[in-house]
């Protein structure tokens, strides 16, 4: 599991609190200083920065590190490798687990990131820059506005492609988001879009070339974070209020959504179809390890 440690300096000596993930190993997630009041929150587990349980937890400690920060009034999620925003969730973590408890532990650091970014008080801002499908198309859609790179990238929930049943709580905030006709379109037959798509349906605020892209997501940044701690406060309970109740359809049984979860990741049906596909990536992959190859998307 990823330590957090706190730094106290941005660009030129800057008073900033800017809190650093670090692991014994490379660190999954990296926080740095953009400007003042700004975090980066850079993922940076290779090869596709999908979402395993040491993923989850690492990117929760750190909005919850930052979110501790007075200092801090917005943070930049974005991507440390080329062309992937967020694969989704790591389908190594579903594939014969070790046992339910492992589901279930998994399952509930998916449920916590979530229940930690999209109601937080930081100003968020997504800055796509490239492919994010499924789980990592909803870290996306988790913050509070969307900058995409232009290029052939995709993103939107694929789930059903895969034999795997769309949360339920995923539902409201997609559908807030595109509207009840297009989510309906979207998730029954498991489409990805491209950006220029996902701009007209809402998944994205703009898109800009990829030499911009962070100097647009900082503008946006700077644009939601209000001069004052008592304008800052009245976003956030706007935001809360507006939230809420898509949060509620995860908050009020946890539990019983995690055991939909455990039955679907256990049936046999879909623990062969998961193991044909990671078998698949594994042939085609050239002087990579299995661990590698078989970083999917959910």
């Amino acid at each position: 599991m990823a330590a957090v440690q706190r730094c106290r300096t941005g660009p030129g000596g800057a008073a900033l609190g800017v809190w650093r993930a670090l692991s014994t190993a490379a660190p999954l997630v990296e926080v740095n200083a953009r400007g003042s009041a700004i975090a980066e929150l850079r993922l940076q587990r290779e090869p596709v920065n999908s979402l395993n349980t040491g993923m989850l937890k690492a990117i929760t400690d750190a909005v919850r590190g930052l979110e501790a920060d007075p200092e801090v009034d917005a943070i930049i999620v974005r991507s440390g490798t080329p062309n992937v925003f967020c694969a989704g969730l790591d389908f190594l973590e579903l594939y014969k687990p070790q046992s339910e408890n492992q589901l279930r532990e998994f399952w509930s650091a998916f449920q916590d990131l979530f229940l930690t970014l999209y109601p937080s008080r930081l100003a968020t801002i997504a800055a796509v820059e490239g492919h994010a499908p499924a789980a990592g198309c909803l870290l996306a859609l988790a913050c509070d506005y969307r900058v995409g790179a232009r290029g052939p990238y995709a993103m939107g929930f694929n789930e059903v492609q895969f034999g795997l049943r769309v949360p339920p709580w995923f539902v409201p905030v997609i559908q807030s988001t595109v509207g009840t006709r297009q989510t309906e379109r979207l998730l029954q037959l498991g489409s990805l879009v491209s950006f220029e798509e996902a701009k007209e349906l809402g998944m994205l605020d703009e898109v800009c070339d990829a030499e911009q892209l962070m100097d647009v997501a900082e503008a946006r940044a700077k644009e939601w974070c209000f001069p004052t701690s008592t304008l800052r406060e009245c976003r956030h309970v706007t935001k809360a209020y507006l939230r809420q109740p898509n949060m509620e359809v995860l908050l009020r049984d946890r539990e019983a959504d995690t055991d939909l979860f455990v039955q679907t990741a256990l049936a046999p049906a879909l623990q062969k179809a998961l193991g044909l596909y990671i078998r698949s990536l594994e042939a085609n992959k050239k002087g990579g390890g299995a661990a590698k190859a078989a970083s999917g998307s959910a």
